[in-house]
């Protein structure tokens, strides 16, 4: 499995290391802040880091984790359901529910829930 963690807060570091723990092979990480990659990089060893959830996904990944703040979870969410991955958001899944069935129905049609 290809997993995608985006943010690498304290959050996201935590599910880092989780995935890292539960034999995750190939775990990617995203993050605006190039001193948080970095951080990344020198805690846990992850080499394949980017500054946007569309870089990534130029790479393929299967699933997503979205560990950033509230008001961007449906747009990462929306982007991941339209290359074909699996998604986990922290909660709340969104701040507005503009859209968040539109993702959903998207998500079912794919396979993805």
């Amino acid at each position: 499995m290809r997993l995608l963690v985006v943010g690498c807060g304290s959050i996201g570091k935590r599910h880092l290391g989780n995935f890292q723990q539960l034999g995750v092979a190939h775990l990617g990480a995203v993050d605006p802040r190039p001193d948080r990659r970095k951080e990344v990089t020198d805690r846990f060893g992850i080499s394949a880091l980017y500054g946007s959830v569309e870089e990534a996904f130029r790479d393929g990944y299967d699933a997503m984790v979205a560990c950033i703040p509230t008001r961007y979870h449906l747009d990462v969410a929306k982007l991941a359901v339209a290359k074909g991955a699996h998604v986990l958001v922290e909660k709340p899944i969104a701040d507005i529910l503009d859209g968040l069935e539109e993702v959903l129905e998207q998500a079912r049609r794919k396979n993805l829930c």
